[in-house]
């Protein structure tokens, strides 16, 4: 029941949403594991603002058949990351938005490092390398957990990609500062990182 679940929420910084879906280029929509993320996707949908959610098949098919009915009940689809790049940038250049989670480690070739809580931390290249490309802003949002269940969902002004000319330069100063702002919404609130693999365990190869 949305109704149910607003009277639980309180939003701020909507307006920050409706300028990146009003421009109509498309649109990372970042987070964590943080709080409750799922439900920011599930509540925006329900409010008329539909993601392509990003998500890695459950190895559970009765598990994953449920999490995908819920994900996709309020308009929502999910995007599996095995086929994850064409069809990201299939929805960026229809305008949709794409919700994108960059806190796992990121063990594949061609990760990046790029610094969270001072150390390097391997991320993926997809979210940077896709808003320069297509020229798309990087719109964050957190779910803070608040007391009797309820959550304080924030979204940030969006980040836009520099034009310096070395696109992909460009794209590791988006992801860098991208995962600052979840080091900083984990700092803000550390017991709502749900996240308990090891975040730093690919390495530089110079180390």
């Amino acid at each position: 029941d949305v109704s149910k679940t607003l009277d639980l929420c309180r939003i701020e910084g909507w307006q920050w949403l409706r300028k990146v879906e009003c421009e109509g280029r498309g649109y990372f929509l970042l987070s964590g594991h943080f709080g409750n993320w799922e439900r920011v996707a599930h509540l925006q949908a329900a409010l008329s603002y539909p993601l392509w959610m990003v998500a890695r098949p459950l190895a559970n098919p009765y598990l994953e058949r449920f999490f995908a009915g819920l994900r996709e009940s309020t308009g929502n689809r999910v995007v599996h990351k095995r086929n994850a790049i064409r069809e990201m940038a299939r929805g960026l250049k229809a305008g949709k938005g794409i919700a994108f989670v960059i806190d796992q480690n990121f063990g594949e070739p061609g990760r990046v490092f790029v610094p969270f809580f001072g150390r390097p931390a391997a991320t993926t290249p997809a979210l940077g390398r896709m808003a320069v490309r297509f020229n798309v802003p990087v719109l964050p949002v957190f779910a803070y957990p608040e007391p009797g269940g309820r959550y304080r969902i924030v979204y940030g002004p969006p980040l836009e990609a520099s034009r310096s000319g070395d696109a992909e330069a460009d794209a590791l100063d988006l992801t860098a500062r991208a995962t600052a702002l979840i080091e900083e919404a984990v700092r803000a609130c550390p017991t709502a990182w749900f996240w308990m693999h090891r975040r730093w365990r690919t390495r530089p190869e110079q180390e």
